[in-house]
């Protein structure tokens, strides 16, 4: 039986170790699709604040004065709901913002348009005022 030389066996280690490394300077050089890129800024859910603000009967609240603050703004905003009790701010950061309404003070996260996606419904608040208040 015949023994091969050190040599010969470094050579096709050595071979082997080329073609892999190629291969896999290859495969960092392939462009990836952007849908299955976990790391695609442009993939990223931009957070939004989509609020409801509803009376103790469930009912929402429209024309209410609402001030947002917290960290994702850099200022506090004073906004009106619309017809359907609801705020709607895009232009934030992700995280949990304080609202006053109606002389009470809550606290609501963001969303995303994947939260929005699984249910387009806006996060809501039940203002413990009645509706005549």
């Amino acid at each position: 039986m015949a023994e091969h030389s050190g040599s010969t066996a470094a050579s096709a280690t050595s071979a082997a170790d080329s073609a892999l490394l190629t291969d896999l300077n290859l495969a960092e050089d392939a462009d990836l699709d952007e849908e299955s890129s976990p790391a695609d800024p442009s993939t990223e859910d931009q957070p939004i604040l989509y609020v409801q603000i509803l009376d103790r009967q469930l009912v929402p609240r429209p024309s209410v004065q609402v001030v947002v603050s917290g960290t994702g703004l850099p200022e506090s905003r004073t906004v009106m709901t619309d017809e359907h009790g609801c705020i709607l701010i895009e232009d934030c950061g992700p995280g949990v913002y304080e609202l006053s309404v109606l002389g009470e003070t809550v606290r609501v996260p963001t969303l995303t348009q994947h939260d929005l996606e699984l249910d387009e419904s806006a996060y809501r608040v039940v203002s413990t005022l009645s509706a005549a208040t």
